[in-house]
């Protein structure tokens, strides 16, 4: 558990690189004319810091890398949360 959230953070980043690599919709993003280029990979991570539309419309979340990052994050809070309750009172 101590490596929790780093584990998480790399598993999401590799399934989100791999769905924006893949994506029928997006596809071909740090793989382009069969060449390797990372930083295009890493533009569209940052992309969402900078322009507001990547929060603010639902349909551009599947791309948004924070979204992917914070999914999962909230759900092992939630299940600390729950975990840390059920210790204060066993009965319930």
């Amino acid at each position: 558990m101590k490596y929790l959230y780093f584990y998480v953070i790399v598993f999401s980043t590799t399934i989100y690189l791999f769905y924006i690599q893949f994506s029928p919709t997006m596809g071909n993003i740090w793989i382009r004319n069969n060449k390797f280029a990372p930083k295009n990979a890493f533009n569209l991570m940052i992309h969402p810091i900078n322009h507001f539309y990547m929060w603010s419309h639902v349909n551009m979340w599947p791309i948004n890398y924070f979204i992917w990052l914070l999914i999962p994050l909230l759900f092992i809070q939630l299940d600390n949360l729950v975990e840390k309750q059920y210790r204060i009172y066993p009965d319930h």
